[in-house]
């Protein structure tokens, strides 16, 4: 099964924060984080894809997910 990733990247590396078997769930929970501390990025389970923090922001408009 693929997985969605979101991730936090800092000056220490990757920090996984939640993966989910489905990319609205994933993009759900992104935009619920900040990136005071390190980018939030979300990887796409099925192709690999990393999208930065705006990229996913815009992408979950797309799916109707709001802040």
């Amino acid at each position: 099964m693929n997985r969605h990733h979101v991730v936090r990247i800092t000056s220490q590396g990757y920090q996984p924060l939640a993966a989910y078997a489905t990319q609205t769930d994933a993009l759900r929970f992104l935009i619920t984080k900040d990136c005071r501390i390190g980018a939030v990025i979300y990887r796409d389970g099925t192709c690999g894809k990393r999208y930065s923090h705006n990229e996913s922001r815009n992408l979950a408009k797309q799916h109707g997910l709001t802040t």
